[in-house]
């Protein structure tokens, strides 16, 4: 048996749980809270899928896909940016941070609040997993 290729996760301290609580116990997660964490980690790690949040590290998320897609080594790992929360964003600004991220090569983005108005926490989480386990075959 193979070792399970690390899930990179880079979010904010505070949304720990809730990863934890959505991606459970299935996959092998590397969570960082910095950019220069996630980037050591990516250079050095197994890593078979990024999921970063939108707020992570005081918004450092394009910088991070950016730096994965400009690395040869990292380029074809599917980078996911996922907003958790929508504070004060409005639906235009939540659709431009989604076709920036699509644009600079994102493989997905997940709207969070939407998915989990739309189909319940549950199914929302089932479906996190679900793209996941797609992501690292």
């Amino acid at each position: 048996m193979t070792a399970r290729r690390k899930l990179l996760v880079a979010i904010r301290p505070q949304d720990r749980d809730l990863v934890l609580a959505a991606l459970g116990s299935e996959f092998e997660l590397l969570i960082c809270y910095t950019s220069s964490e996630a980037l050591q980690a990516l250079r050095s790690q197994d890593i078979g899928l990024i999921i970063c949040g939108v707020h992570f590290d005081e918004g450092r998320m394009f910088e991070l896909l950016g730096e994965a897609k400009a690395d040869p080594a990292t380029r074809d790992i599917p980078f996911i940016p996922v907003m958790g929360e929508t504070g004060n964003q409005t639906d235009g600004i939540r659709q431009g941070i989604r076709s920036a991220a699509l644009s600079l090569g994102a493989a997905n983005f997940i709207d969070m609040p939407d998915l989990v108005a739309r189909h319940g926490t549950t199914e929302t989480f089932n479906r996190l997993r679900k793209m996941a386990r797609d992501a690292l075959r």
